[in-house]
């Protein structure tokens, strides 16, 4: 499987989140490695789905957009009269 690459920090944040919001939301203390475990999960469990959503959407939108060029390009075309 293809992990996500993410920096040291980002991945640091993320835990400190995931810490923040046991913290705030279910009133429970998780340590570093049980919520970067839990982050792992997620992301392994995620990820997949949401990479091939956000290509779905590119997609889409650079078909509009080719679409937009290719009109444009049959209007500049000379016509042979």
């Amino acid at each position: 499987m293809l992990m996500m690459k993410v920096s040291r920090e980002q991945k640091e944040a993320w835990i400190r989140e995931v810490q923040h919001y046991f913290e705030e939301e279910r009133g429970e203390e998780i340590g570093a490695l049980a919520a970067e475990a839990l982050l792992d999960k997620m992301l392994a469990l995620v990820g997949p789905a949401v990479y091939n959503h956000a290509l779905s959407d590119v997609r889409g939108m650079l078909g509009e957009r080719w679409a937009a060029i290719d009109d444009e390009l049959y209007v500049m075309e000379k016509r042979q009269g």
